[in-house]
């Protein structure tokens, strides 16, 4: 069974209530820091989010995937310069 795609119209603020509403659409713990790393600072790298919750970058990864298949984080940017966007 797919997952309910977190609609357009639901916007996401960098506070904690905002982040918390997402849980109904099926966002854990590990999901939860991502957003508001993302929402802190969109540049992040996965190494770094990685880094600070001392977990592996291969973790990160899977979840920021997970994120952008729930509709929740979009990708901006080139590799080097670009970073990850609260779709709004």
């Amino acid at each position: 069974m797919k997952r309910e795609e977190v609609p357009d119209e639901m916007i996401i603020h960098k506070n904690d209530e905002a982040i918390n509403d997402t849980e109904k659409f099926g966002v854990n713990k590990t999901q939860k820091q991502i957003l508001k790393f993302i929402a802190e600072n969109p540049q992040i790298t996965a190494g770094e989010m990685a880094y600070k919750m001392k977990q592996t970058k291969r973790n990160v990864e899977y979840n920021i995937k997970a994120l952008k298949s729930k509709g929740i984080i979009e990708r901006f940017g080139p590799d080097k310069t670009g970073g990850y966007r609260i779709k709004q």
